[in-house]
């Protein structure tokens, strides 16, 4: 499935260090980090129990969702905005083929950005240092 992956994004800003899951067969899940002004940390469950690196940092409220049999992200939502003079993911709201909506995590402030597809939201990159700095999908 996750051969012909295209991007898309990554949206927000060009602080922190580059992170990259590539294409994965299924992402089963995620826990987001946030608090009352941005994204804090992201980590996603993929594959057969595998789990990526937190991007970002652990600090806030820790949200986990997991994904039931068949379902699949299909759609994501956010905002960005300068905050102490560097741009980050503000707010994050993820969509999923049986029109289940996660989110808003963080704070809707400033700029938005959104993408929706049928197609299958299989990987995830951008950069993050002590927050989510920028985020984009790969679809399938």
């Amino acid at each position: 499935m996750a051969g012909t992956a295209v991007q898309q994004g990554p949206w927000g800003g060009a602080n922190g260090a580059v992170f990259d899951m590539h294409p994965q067969p299924i992402i089963l899940g995620f826990t987001v980090w946030a608090d009352s002004q941005y994204i804090n940390g992201i980590q996603f469950q993929y594959g057969q129990g595998s789990s990526t690196s937190v991007y970002g940092t652990r600090r806030g409220t820790p949200t986990t969702v997991t994904f039931q049999p068949g379902e699949f992200l299909n759609g994501i939502e956010g905002s960005i905005d300068k905050i102490v003079g560097a741009y980050v993911v503000c707010s994050l709201t993820f969509n999923t083929n049986t029109s289940n909506t996660y989110g808003p995590y963080g704070s809707v402030q400033g700029s938005t950005f959104a993408f929706k597809s049928t197609a299958a939201i299989v990987g995830f990159f951008g950069r993050s240092a002590q927050q989510l700095n920028a985020i984009g999908i790969y679809i399938d």
